[in-house]
């Protein structure tokens, strides 16, 4: 049960940016065969060979941008985020796409390496494209950013958050901290 909520957690930073991606459906169609594999998959070994065919279609296919954000997302499911984080460098280079620098920054964190110049980063491409979403807040607070209290404030006035989210941000319930 764990592994499929992972899964669609993963996956659904794929949703986010499928728009800033233009590739042929017989790749991504045989990657999903891969994934479903590698769900199904009892044994290392089985999964192990899953990761191995789906290397074999990036270096067929190495500029399609959304089977690498598939790779990418499926070597995040297996812990392997030192490669996850190569795949969304290659990505972050010719698309430059927000929410996935930012994923590429929790990684960075997640494997103890220094993570602030990447959210800088990732806030700079926030702001480039006028985007000041959920993911905006969320990047200005992991990044440690000084302006992260004004935007909790501005967003606050504007949205509601849910209990889980306040708590996420350390937010009161009776309103801004």
């Amino acid at each position: 049960m764990k592994i499929w909520i992972i899964i669609a957690l993963v996956f659904s930073f794929s949703l986010t940016s499928h728009a800033y991606t233009n590739t042929q459906p017989v790749p991504r169609d045989q990657a999903m065969t891969y994934i479903i594999k590698y769900s199904g998959s009892t044994t290392n070994a089985g999964k192990e060979k899953v990761l191995n065919q789906f290397d074999t279609l990036i270096r067929q296919h190495p500029d399609d941008i959304a089977l690498r954000q598939l790779y990418s997302d499926l070597l995040i499911v297996d812990t392997r985020y030192d490669k996850a984080i190569t795949q969304l460098n290659i990505i972050n280079q010719d698309t430059q796409v927000p929410s996935l620098k930012l994923m590429e920054c929790m990684l960075t964190e997640r494997i103890k390496l220094p993570h602030n110049i990447c959210y800088r980063d990732v806030i700079s491409l926030f702001e480039k494209n006028n985007l000041k979403d959920f993911n905006y807040l969320l990047a200005l607070h992991l990044g440690e950013s000084p302006d992260f209290e004004l935007h909790k404030r501005d967003w606050l006035e504007t949205h509601t958050l849910s209990d889980e989210q306040k708590k996420s941000y350390c937010i009161k319930s009776q309103g801004v901290s």
